[in-house]
């Protein structure tokens, strides 16, 4: 009988404290604050950081991705919740997929020693290491939106603004960034091209990379374009998105973990 109880108490145990959603449950946490010159830090959740440098060596580091961002597939699809951070906003929000949001970290959780805004955010990762190995720069130099670490270009700045309707040409920086394979999700700061095409920095798209243009996040019931408004949504004082990661969605993690309780359950009662 321990021998079966014993792990589906840990699993049920590990699940919920999923479901709870906040920081500590998350592991890998990595931010960047505004000039941080390539250097990222781990953070620990209740206010600890280690400084390391990955090798983004170029300028500053405004959006980190892995190469397989845990929970995009279930982003895409309104069952993962959505961590968002804001340009001037020092918190990290989180939108669940009813469009419910709140603080889901404050300053004191992330770094005790105090930053200016979260640029960049990584979370489930190792401990201890980064595994940020897609990421874009500020401005992006070089005509690259989206590098890969240790060299290479996975989508110019031109590719990415013909997908989102911006003329060639347009100048344009994207700035929060999710990865999974040759599909991204993203913002860009606010842009207005010559055709008069213009974005306020509060749309995120989804994009694959074979298709002929990105379409708008549909996440929380509804669409994450320019009609959305942010700041009156989250009480924040600007549109631009600053960046982006995905966490399991409390209600949808609820339903595993009481299914799991059940099947304990009853197993218990047949030993």
């Amino acid at each position: 009988m321990k021998r079966v109880w014993v792990p589906l108490a840990s699993a049920i145990v590990l699940f919920a404290a999923a479901a709870t959603g906040g920081p500590l449950q998350v592991s890998g946490k990595e931010y960047a604050d505004l000039g941080n010159g390539g250097t990222i830090k781990l953070w620990d959740g209740l206010g600890n950081t280690v400084s390391v440098n990955p090798g983004f060596d170029r300028g500053d580091v405004d959006a980190l991705a892995a190469q397989y961002d845990l929970f995009f597939p279930e982003l895409l699809t309104n069952w993962a919740a959505l961590l968002v951070t804001f340009d001037g906003d020092p918190n990290i929000y989180i939108e669940d997929n009813f469009g419910v949001n709140y603080t889901w970290a404050v300053p004191a959780q992330v770094d005790s020693a105090g930053y200016t805004m979260i640029e960049a955010l990584e979370v489930w990762g190792p401990e201890g290491v980064s595994d940020a190995t897609i990421y874009s720069l500020r401005g992006d130099p070089g005509g690259c939106a989206v590098l890969v670490l240790g060299g290479g270009c996975l989508y110019t700045n031109a590719a990415v603004g013909a997908a989102i309707g911006l003329s060639s040409g347009a100048q344009f920086d994207l700035d929060a960034l999710m990865a999974y394979g040759d599909q991204i999700v993203f913002s860009i700061r606010p842009v207005s091209d010559p055709t008069g095409v213009s974005f306020d920095g509060g749309e995120i798209w989804h994009w694959d990379g074979k298709a002929a243009s990105a379409s708008f996040l549909n996440h929380g019931g509804h669409l994450w374009d320019t009609a959305f408004d942010v700041m009156g949504t989250f009480g924040v004082n600007s549109e631009n998105v600053a960046s982006i990661e995905a966490v399991p969605e409390p209600a949808s993690m609820a339903l595993v973990v009481g299914s799991l309780g059940l099947l304990a359950a009853a197993i218990r009662r047949r030993r």
